[in-house]
Formats: C-alpha cells, sequence, structure tokens
C-alpha cells in the first residue's frame, strides 16, 4: 500500500484565539488518510504569545520539520512561504469605557478631517467660481449675492456625498454578486503590506519560528 501524502498549504496571515497553537489553526491539511490527517492538525506548534507580544511568524518548512519529526510520510507545501500568526485571547472582545472613546475620537477625527479635506481642495480648484460661472450661463444673472448661487452650492455638496456613496458601493445594490468595495480593496492592500512588514521585522531580528 502506498504511503499517504500531506499536503499543507499556508495563506498570509492567520488569527487565533487559544493556547497551545497547532498545526491545523494556521495551516489548511489535506490527505487522504483521515486519521493521519487529524494527527498532523494536532501537533503543537512551539509559539510562546505574551500580554507584549501578540503575533509571531512561523515559516513552512518549520511546518515540514514538526510533522516529519512525529511521522514518516512525505509532506508537500502549497502557498505562501510563511504564515503571520496573530493572538486574541477569547473575552476580549468587549469595548471599555477608553476603548470607547478613542472611538470617539477617531470618528471626530475622520469626519471633521475629510471635511477640512474636502474643503481645502475646493478651495485650491476654484469651485465656487466656477459655480458662479454656471449660474451666470444658466441664469444670465451676475449677481454673485442671489440665493440661487446657494442653491447651487448646496445642490453641490448633496451631489458630493451621493457620488461619494455610488463610488464606494455602500447604496443600494441590487447585483446577486458582491464586489469589494475601493476601500476594503486599500484594507486589503494595507494588510497585506502589514504583514510582509512583520516578516522582515521578526526575520532581521531572528524572532522568525523556522527550522533550527
Amino acid at each position: 500500500m502506498d504511503t499517504p501524502i500531506i499536503y499543507f498549504s499556508l495563506s498570509g496571515s492567520m488569527m487565533v484565539n487559544r493556547t497551545p497553537v497547532l498545526i491545523g489553526d494556521i495551516a489548511t491539511i489535506y490527505c487522504t488518510d483521515n486519521r493521519l490527517k487529524h494527527y498532523v492538525e494536532s501537533i503543537e506548534v512551539p509559539i510562546a504569545f505574551s500580554s507584549d507580544k501578540r503575533q509571531a511568524v512561523v515559516t513552512a518548512l518549520k511546518i515540514v520539520e514538526l510533522i516529519t519529526a512525529s511521522i514518516d510520510t512525505p509532506v508537500n507545501h502549497i502557498g505562501s512561504s510563511e504564515v503571520v500568526v496573530y493572538y486574541k485571547p477569547m473575552g476580549t472582545q468587549k469595548l471599555g469605557i477608553k476603548a470607547t472613546a478613542k472611538s470617539l475620537l477617531f470618528i471626530l477625527i475622520a469626519f471633521f478631517g475629510t471635511g477640512y479635506s474636502i474643503m481645502s481642495y475646493n478651495g485650491d480648484v476654484g469651485t465656487r467660481f466656477l459655480l458662479e460661472d454656471l449660474f451666470t450661463i444658466f441664469t444670465g444673472s451676475y449677481d454673485t449675492s442671489s440665493p440661487g448661487i446657494t442653491y447651487g452650492i448646496i445642490s453641490y455638496s448633496v451631489g458630493l456625498c451621493i457620488g461619494m456613496i455610488v463610488f464606494f458601493n455602500h447604496g443600494i445594490n441590487k447585483n446577486s454578486q458582491y464586489d469589494p468595495t475601493p476601500l476594503e480593496v486599500q484594507l486589503r492592500t494595507y494588510e497585506q503590506e502589514v504583514n510582509t512588514c512583520i516578516t522582515i521585522n521578526s526575520e532581521r531580528k531572528k524572532e522568525t519560528i523556522d527550522v533550527d
């Protein structure tokens, strides 16, 4: 009988909420022998988290070493060459008063910061003068103190708000297929860059969990 082959894959990052960390928590295992598959998933990965250190980098070679040290069977690796393991203990979901205050402060900064950016941009490109020119073109009046200018500014502001909602795809979406918003795309790009930075820093500090 042929020896079953173990396949495992790693993604860029994984979140765990318990210790000790097992191979099955950070890797996807495939094997035709289910008992062997469950055994590999139960192998412990030597990661030591602390209150100051909530992430660790584990290489694929370390996973191969842990598996081959326990059983004599071929191992094939698919996917990323390392995985960033984030640790978030159970019961840390509740927000305290301090965390709530920080969230509110962040919301206020984002709101007023965005408003200031938009106003600065409109001032740089001369949006008000453009609206006055449009008012003159459509009405033939050069009276810039007319309420029509105010209505034009209000309409522009409402249109800008609707345009941003539609652009970021947060409006009513009748499509059956979900498409990520531009903001979500940027967040995923940022997440990948963070994982790359953590991996490089871990390698430079010799903290990566790798083969001996």
